[in-house]
């Protein structure tokens, strides 16, 4: 399913570079022809030519706060605590709770029924297809269904306590 991502991020990216590349390369040379005609702009290419003019301007600040906020999210990421509420957090968003939701699904599913078709005890697949999920909360989940379903719980009701997988 990562690998369905990889096309509709390229082109995002290009998109976004080619914008880039526009507004700081193309407009301020464009910007030349509608300063010698000395006729009033329309807003929107006033606009144009300022976000130009600022991209132009600011655009080291602009890199250099995009790579501190990076850098910092990601180092802030290897603390336990703050991995689990980012991950809680990305359960929240709309686009990408699917996307992880979904994607945990199936590797939990598909690592559980392997496991189980091969002779495993329930009881050990789900501890051992739970460590595949990367998500924490989704993985928690999963142990803690695990309990449930030793006490008696069927694994359906387990997990839909949750609240995280679909059904």
């Amino acid at each position: 399913m990562q690998l369905a991502l990889i096309y509709p991020v390229i082109l995002t990216l290009v998109s976004l570079l080619v914008i880039v590349g526009l507004l700081t390369y193309v407009v301020p040379e464009i910007v030349g022809v509608f300063e010698d005609t000395g006729q009033a702009l329309p807003a929107l290419t006033l606009w144009l030519i300022a976000v130009s003019d600022f991209l132009r301007e600011y655009a080291a600040l602009i890199l250099a706060v995009i790579g501190c906020g990076w850098l910092s999210v990601y180092l802030l990421s290897k603390q336990p605590k703050v991995k689990h509420t980012l991950h809680k957090i990305l359960l929240m968003l709309p686009f990408f709770s699917s996307y992880i939701r979904r994607s945990a699904t199936a590797r939990f599913a598909r690592t559980l029924a392997i496991l189980t078709r091969s002779g495993v005890t329930l009881l050990e697949a789900l501890q051992i297809s739970g460590r595949v999920i990367h998500n924490i909360p989704m993985r928690r989940a999963v142990e803690n269904g695990a309990i449930k379903v030793r006490e008696g719980m069927s694994l359906y009701q387990a997990l839909k306590q949750s609240a995280l997988f679909p059904p």
